[in-house]
């Protein structure tokens, strides 16, 4: 779960807040990461970054509500960093 909210004052208790729950779901081909968010509040940062540690093997394609992700990085155990399809 993941809290959001505007960070001052009381904006909070008049529904200026999101809640963010994931759900993973594993098999042998694949990883299924999924988000239900409650509330319409929009929080300043956009932009999310999503660490899975202990995968069998590195991942090769990423995609978001069903069309191929853009704007990846994937980062792997060694620290060696490159584009998604790398």
């Amino acid at each position: 779960m993941l809290y959001s909210d505007g960070g001052e004052g009381y904006g909070y208790e008049q529904g200026q807040r999101t809640v963010r729950r994931f759900r993973v779901t594993g098999s042998g081909t694949g990883l299924l990461l999924q988000q239900q968010t409650e509330s319409d509040y929009q929080p300043s940062w956009r932009t999310s970054r999503v660490v899975v540690h202990g995968l069998p093997s590195l991942a090769t394609t990423f995609s978001t509500d069903g069309q191929p992700a853009q704007g990846l990085e994937v980062t792997t155990e060694t620290g060696l960093t490159g584009p998604a399809w790398w």
